[in-house]
């Protein structure tokens, strides 16, 4: 497991979901060997290609 940087970080973001949609994530996320900050980023890419930059 990589090691927390805080300093990285400007804000954190709440979505809400439900509990189904949550575990349903996680699974997914569990499943590619990623976190669920990289299967959001990842979608995030897809849906909006360049939206990083």
């Amino acid at each position: 497991m990589r090691k927390a940087e805080p300093e990285k970080y400007a804000v954190t973001v709440t979505v809400r979901v439900s509990e189904e949609e949550r575990h349903k994530l996680k699974l997914l996320a569990v499943k590619n060997k990623k976190t669920l900050k990289a299967v959001l980023f990842e979608a995030l890419d897809k849906a909006f290609p360049g939206w990083r930059s």
